[in-house]
């Protein structure tokens, strides 16, 4: 691989509250490259009301201090909280930071300190020793209001996000943190929702209305995150940018082809490139040999990685590797060079054709994966594939095993004709109406007993099932 150098940016401050830490920027990810890896932009998220903010607040009742928090301070973090819900609500959140105190500077600046209290309010509590200090022992925010009584929620409440109702007038709130010394008010902000989000600065966090996932925006796709990303790729969800629905759900889920992008956490150093939305590790070599080194590297969501080098290439993709002429055709896992008669023969449209990298082109198998239909163009035979053998399959084998022949593949003609008739050893194979499972050995099939199936650890799906007379037609042991 090559080396990359990183880079973890941290600031912290002490202060003499409950929730006193200020907060801390998440770990970024520097590399000294074409491209920086994301940069965390955009403006708050849309307007609400106080009855979001409640509503939001009361789903958390129960959680620990949860990723979606950010949880910066483990063991002061209802400052986080407080902010959190605002955000999510639709408040302003700039400004307020780890520590409790932070709400009353808010409210300060932007004149939203009031003497009673409002559903979606924060609660700022001190004793007053600290309050007149300038400290503040903790934060909550109100959920319902009811005469003199209020029930709040908070987090970091006994360590975890508490419901509770008193009177607030008569200070009898069961928190142990002072009195109450200040009803902040939210101030609402409503930008106008985006329209075209492809545009946006990569690394930008969006989010639809109707939406119930958040998405980072990298080369024009809209990558999903989770609430894993937030903490470990360092996502500020305070930062979520408004777009429309209609937009928000038309952006693609994948990034361009030949895209080169690695984790944003950091935690897998390996860079890989784009295709079809797969991800396909680059060595050190091909990395700087081929020009993928001339690309902006992207920084994406750990989730992505994760999902997109889990897949395969779609079915009958043409592939090429940087510098090669050669195309081949992916059929399942196996890949199949083609000649100008084979691309003919079949109508294939080489403009479709995509770039991997040379190492994935160059261990592509050429058999095809067990119970693979295939034929090959211009032949209606059409054959099962059995441990790198073809079973030619009639219409009555079909229907008796229960294959779909709309699954059928067409391979080049020179691929067919290479396959031959005898499975692999170690293949395990069934017919129709036998109650035998048969594992080829030597080229010849060897009936299991019950023992041998139990000790050699086989499943139902290491079989393949193949025409009777296929099967008979092998040598016995």
């Amino acid at each position: 691989m090559p080396a990359f150098s990183s880079s973890t940016a941290t600031a912290t401050a002490t202060a003499r509250s409950r929730s006193r830490s200020l907060r801390r920027p998440l770990a970024a990810l520097a590399l000294v490259l074409t491209a920086p890896l994301l940069g965390l932009t955009g403006a708050a998220p849309a307007s609400a009301d106080g009855g979001q903010v409640a509503t939001t607040a009361n789903a958390q009742v129960g959680n620990g201090c949860t990723t979606y928090y950010g949880c910066p301070h483990p063991g002061a973090w209802c400052a986080d909280f407080a902010r959190w819900v605002w955000g999510q609500g639709g408040a302003q959140t700039s400004g307020l930071g780890g520590a409790a105190y932070s709400f009353v500077t808010y409210g300060r600046q932007r004149g939203t300190i009031h003497s009673t209290p409002q559903v979606g309010d924060a609660v700022v509590y001190a004793t007053a020793a600290n309050w007149s200090s300038g400290w503040a022992n903790h934060v909550n925010v109100v959920v319902a209001v009811n005469g003199d009584t209020i029930t709040t929620i908070g987090g970091n409440e006994s360590n975890s996000v508490k419901r509770a109702t008193f009177n607030w007038r008569t200070n009898g709130n069961p928190l142990n943190a002072g009195a109450i010394r200040a009803f902040v008010g939210a101030a609402w902000t409503a930008p106008p929702a985006n329209t075209n989000p492809a545009s946006l600065p990569a690394g930008t966090l969006i989010k639809g209305p109707g939406s119930a996932t958040v998405k980072v925006v990298v080369s024009g796709a809209g990558l999903s995150i989770t609430g894993d990303d937030v903490t470990r790729d360092g996502y500020d969800l305070s930062t979520i940018v408004p777009v429309t629905d209609a937009a928000f759900n038309a952006l693609p889920g994948v990034l361009p082809n030949g895209s080169v992008l690695i984790d944003q956490s950091g935690t897998d150093r390996t860079v890989y490139a784009s295709t079809s939305g797969v991800s396909l590790p680059l060595n050190g070599a091909e990395f700087s040999a081929y020009g993928y080194d001339t690309r902006p590297l992207m920084g994406v969501p750990t989730s992505y990685i994760a999902a997109t080098t889990g897949r395969r290439l779609p079915d009958q993709s043409l592939v090429k590797a940087p510098g090669d002429a050669t195309v081949k055709l992916l059929v399942g896992a196996a890949g199949f060079a083609l000649t100008m008669d084979d691309v003919n023969a079949m109508g294939l449209d080489l403009g479709r054709t995509v770039e991997v990298p040379p190492s994935y082109f160059t261990s592509l198998p050429s058999t095809l994966a067990n119970g693979t239909l295939f034929k090959e163009p211009g032949n209606s035979t059409v054959k099962v594939a059995a441990g790198g053998a073809g079973a030619a399959l009639t219409l009555n084998d079909v229907n008796a095993i229960g294959y779909d022949l709309n699954q059928t593949r067409t391979i080049p003609s020179h691929a067919f004709a290479a396959i031959g008739t005898t499975p692999a050893d170690g293949t395990l194979l069934l017919a129709p109406g036998d109650a035998t499972v048969w594992r080829m050995t030597g080229g010849r099939k060897h009936g299991l007993t019950g023992a041998e199936w139990n000790a050699g650890g086989y499943q139902d799906a290491d079989i393949v099932r193949v025409p009777a007379g296929f099967l008979s037609a092998l040598p016995t042991t």
